[in-house]
């Protein structure tokens, strides 16, 4: 049995978990591993070297098969705090929110930007000839952040 490897849950559904290892790890302890876990009943144990993943289909809860995880050498350790695509997505945006926000002395924001591109996108089109889809599109576009973001008086 290889020492022990740390690996954290990509994403699980009801009967489906997905290991990642959280360091570089040899196929060879991955498939010992897998082997391992395997021996259990009513598991199925897919190994996927290139990610340095595995991929468990299981009927028993997933507190039952932690402790087979334990047996084979796998800890199982708690996601980053900010790991959700949406997280670090939103994360980045308001660190560039708030950078633009100091540049301008607070006059501009992301929201600010959206409105006046929708805004002059919606009178290019309208220029183009445009008026009855694309620049009622993003003329209500615009008017929907106003609305939702609230007017702001200086």
């Amino acid at each position: 049995m290889p020492e022990a490897i740390q690996m954290r849950i990509a994403h699980q559904t009801n009967g489906r978990t997905r290991l990642v290892a959280t360091d570089t790890v040899a196929s060879a302890d991955l498939i010992a591993c897998s082997n391992h876990i395997a021996k259990a009943d009513q598991v199925r144990v897919e190994v996927r070297p290139a990610s340095r993943s595995l991929v468990i289909n299981h009927v028993q809860p997933w507190t039952v098969l932690e402790q087979t995880l334990a047996e084979a050498g796998i800890i199982v350790v708690p996601q980053p705090a900010n790991s959700s695509p949406i997280d670090q997505t939103t994360s980045v945006l308001k660190a560039l929110n708030d950078g633009l926000g100091r540049a301008t002395g607070g006059r501009l924001d992301a929201v600010n930007i959206a409105f006046l591109v929708l805004v002059i996108g919606g009178f290019l089109q309208m220029k183009r000839g445009n008026l009855g889809g694309p620049a009622a599109t993003l003329f209500t576009q615009a008017l929907s952040i106003a609305l939702l973001h609230g007017h702001r008086s200086s």
